[in-house]
């Protein structure tokens, strides 16, 4: 877990309209927050790319209408990339994606405090391949909605 790279994301309010998402300068090591799993999904992503597709902007929606409109729940996004870069660029593309997720959650009117993103580039492989290998499985971001206790 240590060679995990996390961060914490403070996004800007929505209300900014499209300034630019504020993260923290260097990693801050976190788990995730405490509370009850309520739902997990993944997002899928293209090769070398951080863009969401459709279908992808489509389930995002979904999660917001029936799993985020309770004020009193988080969601932790965590991005990944499969073995076709280098350790440094899947570290850097599972980074993007995450916050791909995170910007589209707020501009679909979560708050932001709300959220929280971390990124493990091609470590913890949903299917383990060897290096080098263009694997759609590991092309991810995993959303875990989570009730918090109060």
């Amino acid at each position: 877990m240590l060679n995990r790279a996390i961060i914490v994301v403070a996004l800007m309010a929505a209300a900014l309209g499209n300034a630019p998402l504020a993260i923290a300068k260097e990693p801050v090591y976190a788990a995730k927050p405490s509370g009850q799993q309520a739902q997990s999904n993944s997002i899928y992503f293209e090769s070398e790319s951080a863009q969401i597709t459709p279908s992808g902007l489509r389930l995002l929606e979904s999660l917001v209408k029936y799993h985020l409109a309770d004020s009193g729940k988080h969601v932790h996004l965590e991005g990944h990339a499969d073995t076709s870069l280098t350790e440094a660029e899947s570290m850097k593309l599972s980074k993007a994606r995450a916050l791909a997720v995170a910007k589209a959650f707020v501009d679909l009117g979560v708050d932001p405090s709300r959220i929280s993103v971390t990124y493990a580039g091609e470590m913890d492989q949903a299917r383990r391949t060897a290096d080098g290998v263009r694997e759609p499985l590991n092309r991810r971001v995993e959303m875990t909605v989570i009730i918090i206790e109060s």
